[in-house]
């Protein structure tokens, strides 16, 4: 099998072929990643334990940013720089435009748009469980779990969550819930969202182990928040709902493409939506530039998107694909 048949979202792209789910290991990951990079080590270095602290602009540029840990701040000067963050943490901070919530009807006549709120795609917690020999075998609820304040959640929504099972290599199962909480919830609590979140969690598992016949299996590790969308830069092309569904006939961006995906638009949680698309569509490059600067890009799922197409376009794997166009549009440039 190829990583290429997961790829296959849409029925016209997929024919005979089954809808195919791919589970990897992290390390594996780490390691191909590694390798990619190895070839350009002496011109590529990296900073690990370091967080954003600040940038310096002046006019139309991006001047420097200045990244930090506990044994101080570090300046990197650039000709030119990519905002992969997720949160575009630089793109904010530097001043570019920005939307976060739900876009109103009227902004972009959307089909699948409401009334503007301040509702984003929910937040997950992906878990993984393993099997262990004992049968009837438990876990129980940590004691800085058992008192969280989430008797509403467990009495609305824990009955009503669906989950997603994929087996690992080893055996091991990957349960994604959909959804663990409401994105503006998730923004809202702010420091206690993790714990909030790691509770349900818990209480969820507990739920499907007494309830649901999952006896049996352990659970080993709960990874951080899975955020769908979060804040979306205003930039020289917003892509909406309305390009996702003119497909690859969409001729205005035939000379621009950056990627292509065909993931259906998939609102979780508030606005909830699941429309499967008949083809798939093109992302343009100007969904990247930035309107305020000539050397900033953004290359992440807080690019430039309605709230609607961003539930399509948000996967990793089209992200990856979207990262390296911008990567070679910048080299171009730089020629």
């Amino acid at each position: 099998k190829k990583y290429e048949d997961t790829l296959y979202r849409c029925s016209s792209l997929r024919k005979n072929r089954s809808f195919k789910r791919f589970q990897f290991e992290p390390e594996a990951m780490i390691k191909a990643i590694n390798n990619v990079l190895s070839p350009y080590a002496d011109n590529l270095t990296r900073f690990f334990g370091y967080w954003f602290k600040d940038c310096i602009v002046h006019n139309r540029r991006v001047i420097s940013v200045i990244i930090s840990n506990q044994d101080g701040d570090i300046k990197i000067n650039a000709k030119y720089f990519v905002d992969s963050s997720g949160e575009i943490i630089l793109a904010r901070k530097a001043g570019c435009g920005y939307s976060f919530g739900a876009d109103g009807f009227e902004k972009y006549n959307e089909p699948g748009a409401g009334e503007k709120n301040n509702s984003v795609n929910a937040v997950s917690y992906v878990f993984r469980i393993e099997p262990v020999e004992e049968k009837n075998y438990t876990d129980i609820v940590p004691e800085e779990y058992r008192h969280a304040d989430i008797s509403a959640w467990k009495e609305e929504r824990m009955k009503n969550t669906v989950s997603c099972f994929t087996a690992y290599p080893n055996g091991d199962i990957n349960v994604n819930m959909l959804p663990t909480m409401e994105g503006n919830e998730y923004f809202m609590l702010g420091k206690d969202a993790d714990f909030i979140g790691r509770a349900r969690v818990y209480a969820y598992w507990n739920y499907l182990q007494n309830e649901k016949r999952m006896k049996g299996y352990r659970l080993k590790h709960i990874f951080d928040a899975g955020i769908r969308e979060s804040y979306r830069l205003d930039g020289k092309y917003i892509l909406t709902e309305n390009d996702v569904r003119r497909g690859l006939n969409n001729e205005k961006f035939l000379q621009k493409t950056a990627a292509i995906a065909d993931h259906a638009l998939d609102v979780h949680g508030e606005g909830h939506m699941c429309k499967e698309l008949d083809e798939p569509y093109i992302i343009p490059i100007e969904c990247s530039v930035t309107n305020e600067f000539d050397n900033l890009f953004v290359a992440c799922r807080g690019a430039s998107f309605s709230h609607v197409a961003s539930s399509s376009i948000r996967l990793t794997r089209t992200m990856l694909s979207f990262g390296e166009s911008v990567g070679e549009y910048i080299s171009d440039l730089s020629a």
